[in-house]
């Protein structure tokens, strides 16, 4: 009896077989970036294998997927192995280090080129720091929106506003201060009035420096049923 070797078909990456699950289940990104509390843009990136665009840990990316297959009511625990597989860089190649022959030398003038070369190190050192102590100052700071969309509609009458900033960078929701994390990490929750809300975000840095941006939210409060007599 001959024995032969099947070739056997690669596995799809974990990404596209996310979106595959998803589809299959007939859910929309925007009823599953509902259901795991994501914006839809992360949920995107998630099935588009662009994991570099979400602004998280490896591990709060596996427990995303974990999330986001439970929600389809499914097994998480092959797609969460895939991941880690495919996704999280193994970085333990043992490198060798070849010995180098040593060679003594003679420099009667050894103390002042040392002496030059510290000073050039240190007259460079202050010039980048100086020059990387400007740029932080003129660059106006960082703002991430992860919530809520755009011209999302509601019937709650309240939305919960995340995002991130720069470390110690002061955020304003509608002129109000918001306390956020040493990371930059901000969540909020704010009321809503029937009909378009605007909501506007501002992150300001200690010198000044503001960057703006701005959400608009429907409420759609639930009209009450009239009986007739």
């Amino acid at each position: 009896m001959k024995f032969t070797h099947k070739q056997l078909t690669p596995t799809k990456r974990v990404c596209l077989r996310l979106k595959e699950a998803r589809e299959a289940k007939g859910m929309t990104r925007t009823e599953m970036a509902k259901h795991i509390r994501m914006s839809k843009e992360h949920i995107e990136a998630l099935e588009e294998c662009q994991f570099d665009m979400l602004p998280f840990t490896a591990l709060y990316q596996k427990n995303l997927i974990k999330s986001y297959i439970k929600t389809l009511d499914m097994n998480p625990k092959e797609f969460v192995n895939q991941f880690i597989h495919e996704e999280i860089p193994h970085t333990n190649k043992k490198t060798t280090v070849p010995q180098k022959k040593s060679y003594h030398f003679s420099f009667p003038n050894l103390p002042l080129v040392i002496k030059a070369a510290t000073i050039g190190i240190v007259f460079f050192a202050c010039i980048g720091y100086l020059v990387i102590q400007v740029k932080h100052i003129v660059e106006p700071p960082n703002l991430a929106i992860y919530s809520p969309d755009n011209g999302s509609v509601t019937t709650e009458g309240s939305t919960k506003i995340s995002g991130k900033t720069d470390p110690g960078v002061q955020i304003h929701i509608n002129g109000r201060s918001v306390m956020n994390r040493e990371d930059g990490f901000f969540e909020e929750t704010i009321p809503l009035t029937n009909g378009v809300n605007t909501i506007m975000l501002s992150a300001t840095k200690k010198h000044g420096k503001t960057t703006t941006e701005t959400r608009h939210v429907v409420y759609k409060k639930d009209q009450p049923i009239l009986s007739l007599k």
